[in-house]
């Protein structure tokens, strides 16, 4: 099973090395992190680059030459990941260390169910957090 993980980037430099650390840190890992910057002007690009360096799943990173926005960003994101599964990411977040274990159990589960041909969107739940990742409002 091949997961891929996109991640999309504009100056989040107070919060990617976080939330790289969270994927790395996974009870299942991902066997890519696909990154699209949108034109960060912050060091988020640069950390992205040592980070690259220093984790044990590859970071494929792609720096956009004009802004996309948001929508577009991801899109071009998603097509760049080469992994059976895409999980979508904010630079902001920071995942629970189970947080794919439990998505691809619920897959397995409705894959079973209804198909491995059928569509199947998983979603999960948020908290919201503070900076020191302090629950500041359950969803």
């Amino acid at each position: 099973m091949k997961i891929s993980v996109a991640l999309c980037t504009y100056n989040g430099e107070a919060f990617i090395e976080n939330q790289l650390k969270s994927i790395a840190e996974q009870t299942v890992k991902p066997f890519e992190i696909v990154v699209c910057d949108d034109g960060s002007t912050d060091q988020t690009v640069e950390k992205l680059h040592s980070m690259q360096v220093s984790m044990l799943i590859p970071i494929s990173l792609h720096i956009n030459k004009v802004s996309l926005g948001v929508v577009r960003n991801f899109a071009q994101c998603i097509s760049l990941c080469r992994g059976e599964y895409i999980l979508l990411c904010d630079q902001d977040d920071v995942w629970y260390l189970d947080k794919i274990e439990k998505l691809m159990q619920k897959m397995s589960q409705m894959e079973t169910k209804y198909s491995s041909l059928t569509p199947i969107l998983i979603h999960s739940d948020l908290e919201v957090v503070d900076s020191s990742c302090q629950k500041v409002a359950s969803s």
